[in-house]
């Protein structure tokens, strides 16, 4: 993305046939389902500056196996990372303090998430049939687990 960018608006991206994506640091806004069913995104890598990774950004792309998230960021929206089956570990940074509802819900190959300290709240349904999760470090900073969380979460150990 060039560095003039400064905002993506909502469905800019929709669907389209990128392998990577470098979201850097002038973009400002991102909105919503910007980059919904790039079904060839594999690696995504967002800047820091970002404060919230929005609502369906990267839903349903389905290839997408690595995507690094901001320090900045404070919150992972809705469905941000739904059905993304290809995903296998996530770790996210210190400073974010909310999962939204069902944000990496049917992401089949995921294994492993790293919480930070900084974690408060995980919503409704935010793992939902993960069912390859095998690991999640849940520490005593969290102070809510919304229904579902981990629901068909079959293989989880630890």
């Amino acid at each position: 993305m060039p560095e003039s960018v400064e905002e993506i608006g909502v469905g800019a991206f929709v669907n389209c046939s990128f392998e990577s994506v470098f979201l850097g640091k002038s973009i400002a806004k991102i909105g919503r389902a910007a980059f919904q069913q790039c079904t060839q995104l594999k690696k995504a890598v967002i800047a820091e500056g970002i404060k919230t990774i929005s609502k369906d950004i990267f839903m349903q792309c389905e290839r997408l196996e690595s995507v690094s998230i901001p320090s900045s960021a404070a919150l992972i929206d809705k469905r941000a990372f739904y059905d993304c089956t290809a995903l296998a570990e996530v770790v996210i940074p210190e400073g974010v303090s909310s999962i939204g509802k069902n944000a990496f819900a049917y992401c089949g190959d995921l294994e492993k998430v790293v919480l930070p300290q900084s974690l408060t709240e995980i919503c409704a349904g935010a793992f939902f049939r993960c069912e390859r999760l095998k690991e999640i470090n849940l520490h005593e900073n969290i102070a809510a687990v919304g229904a579902e969380a981990f629901e068909h979460c079959g293989f989880l150990i630890n």
